[in-house]
């Protein structure tokens, strides 16, 4: 095998760039936003090593993606001209993924849904797996969630509260 070439698991940073790493032995390579490639967060990639090098770190291009590493994704569902383009919750992941109106299994615009990525070329396209619910119903069932939680603790509390009210008054009255 040709040394300029190497394996490893893709970790893009939010900014756009990433580091490929092969294992902890190994110093990371570099791969600026432009050598991705069609490579996305977490796969595992043959990069080829470059040259010259801006700064002290080995850098690198990724010339194949070998296996995808997150084919599902969580996001939310928004309406595209003909179809409906998924926008996931991972901010490392920033790419539109389309699902026409076959592949979304009922699932509408506003829905927080589980995605699985189908297509990669010439464009990424998927099938909903999931539909988790619509954004204004989690939030709803959020802050439903959060009124029971503050119920129940002030309920504890003022019932601590009334016990040493009542100890206090019982030690009162002795």
């Amino acid at each position: 095998e040709n040394s300029n070439y190497i394996v490893g698991v893709l970790h893009i940073n939010k900014r756009g760039f990433g580091f490929v790493i092969i294992d902890e032995e190994s110093d990371d390579i570099f791969i600026s936003s432009r050598d991705l490639k069609d490579a996305f967060n977490m796969d595992t990639v043959m990069v080829e090593l470059k040259k010259h090098q801006t700064g002290s770190r080995q850098e690198g291009r990724i010339v194949k993606v070998i296996e995808r590493g997150q084919t599902r994704l969580v996001g939310l569902l928004k309406n595209a001209k003909r179809e409906l383009v998924f926008d996931a919750d991972d901010q490392k992941f920033t790419q539109p993924i389309y699902i026409d109106h076959a592949h979304s299994h009922g699932a509408v615009a506003g829905h927080k849904v589980v995605v699985e990525i189908k297509t990669y070329k010439p464009y990424l396209k998927g099938n909903v797996v999931e539909i988790l619910g619509h954004v204004g119903d989690l939030l709803f069932l959020n802050m439903k969630h959060m009124l029971n939680f503050l119920k129940k603790f002030m309920n504890k509390s003022n019932q601590l509260k009334m016990k040493l009210i009542k100890k206090k008054l019982k030690q009162e009255l002795i």
